[in-house]
């Protein structure tokens, strides 16, 4: 197996890496991860159109959350049972592949079936587009089975495989550019092609890793609880999804691809507040998930949450006094319209990163229902508010709808936290001279 395995992958097979390390690391994956990201986004939006750009969405947008809320929870299972006794990883990879294959089946069925009704206001083509591009779901399920590599803390190398899917996507689009064959149909079809590729190479390396999932390593006596974890932890993560996500996925369904185009836009520019925060929060489950007291996992739980929070004021800054320039600068003066909306995301994306911080703090320290009620509360007040506001200020509304949701579940959370850490609302908010010092001499160190 290592012969196919370039030599920069098979550097990445040594040992694990510490939190500190992790998280630099992860943070610089994000960044390159959001760089292709967005040049994938100028090569769809320059190419497409607004209107153009709307049909992608909709055929990419229902397939992509049934992968995220379809897997229940399970790989964030897989990753807290792995990281509390990683002797026993290849039985919990195994298990967690028995239980997505099941569900897997389910959700294509159902996908098939009901993107008719989801996308009633596009074309014929567009939906057939969508059930077609239900293929990504089985293989997203299966390959998100390298978290364990996380569990593991071989960091390196669960950040080699978060990259595969932008850059084969990025290659795929560029081929379709040259050969003056890019459509939505295309597009779709590189989708399913990248992650297959991703797959395979994801399944060589649980094998080098010894994680490889078997039928004989299957552990019944992990399904119940794997289960229950899972779906503890997935309806905060649902919710989360959800309130993240929803307005996109009522406008396709309600509004003109032109304006869909144009909040699609906005949001992407609104997640480049992301990569740093995410990476926090990515480190922050494993390694609180490892912790086995809360006066240990407590303290660090605070200081995670305080470090979300102001690298979520420094990412967002720039973003919003360079939106009325740059973005459509970047991605074409037909999306002029969408400055206003980006730059309310913009702050909305403060509360919103800070909240996944939080989520994965409390998921870590054993708390997913915490993280549930509160994205679950967020939820509903984005339901209330998309009904006011949408129909009249349409996009706009929809922003605003985000601001405010993210800000209470902010909140909610804050509260849910203290609780549980046993620590203060001032140690979960309120950076110290200590966290900024920290995050300068990380950042200038991995910069040297």
């Amino acid at each position: 197996m290592a012969g196919f395995l370039p030599s920069r992958i098979s550097s990445y097979m040594g040992g694990s890496m510490s939190a500190g390390k992790a998280m630099i690391n992860t943070v610089f994956t994000n960044y390159g991860i959001k760089l292709l990201n967005v040049l994938t986004g100028i090569i769809l939006a320059r190419s497409f159109g607004a209107i153009g750009r709307g049909e992608w969405e909709a055929m990419r947008v229902w397939p992509a959350t049934f992968i995220t809320l379809g897997i229940l929870g399970l790989d964030k299972a897989l990753i807290y049972y792995a990281s509390r006794t990683p002797e026993k990883s290849k039985h919990f990879t195994s298990t967690y592949f028995l239980l997505v294959t099941v569900l897997s089946l389910l959700w294509c069925v159902v996908g098939w079936i009901a993107m008719p009704i989801f996308l009633g206001t596009h074309s014929n083509g567009i939906i057939r587009g969508a059930q077609w591009h239900m293929l990504i779901v089985p293989m997203g399920f299966w390959a998100s089975s390298f978290v364990v590599l996380s569990a593991l803390k071989r960091y390196a190398l669960w950040n080699f495989v978060r990259q595969m899917i932008p850059v084969l996507w990025l290659l795929g689009l560029l081929v379709l550019l040259v050969t003056h064959s890019l459509t939505p149909w295309s597009v779709m079809w590189v989708s399913v092609a990248a992650m297959a590729a991703r797959l395979i190479i994801i399944m060589i390396i649980l094998a080098r890793v010894n994680a490889t999932p078997s039928f004989r390593d299957i552990d019944t006596s992990q399904i119940l609880p794997m289960s229950k974890y899972g779906i503890a932890s997935s309806s905060g993560s649902t919710s989360q999804f959800m309130n993240f996500r929803l307005d996109q996925l009522i406008m396709v369904g309600i509004l003109a691809p032109e304006l869909v185009g144009l909040y699609v836009i906005s949001v992407s520019w609104s997640s480049l507040v992301d990569p740093a925060v995410d990476g926090l929060a990515q480190v922050a489950f494993p390694e609180l998930s490892s912790k086995r007291k809360i006066a240990e996992a407590g303290p660090s739980l605070a200081r995670y949450a305080r470090l979300g929070l102001l690298l979520a004021i420094i990412a967002s800054i720039p973003l919003i006094v360079a939106a009325p320039f740059l973005l459509p600068l970047i991605y074409g003066n037909d999306f002029s319209a969408a400055v206003p909306t980006a730059i309310v995301l913009v702050v909305a994306a403060i509360p919103k990163m800070a909240n996944l911080v939080l989520g994965s703090g409390l998921r870590g320290i054993g708390h997913p229902i915490t993280t549930a009620w509160a994205e679950g509360l967020g939820l509903v007040l984005t339901l209330m508010l998309l009904y006011l506001l949408l129909p009249k200020y349409d996009i706009m509304g929809a922003a605003l709808t985000s601001l405010v949701a993210y800000s209470a579940t902010f909140l909610i959370l804050v509260v849910g936290a203290s609780r549980h850490a046993n620590v203060s609302i001032r140690d979960i908010i309120l950076p110290t001279h200590q966290d900024m010092t920290g995050i300068w001499k990380r950042v200038t160190n991995a910069i040297k």
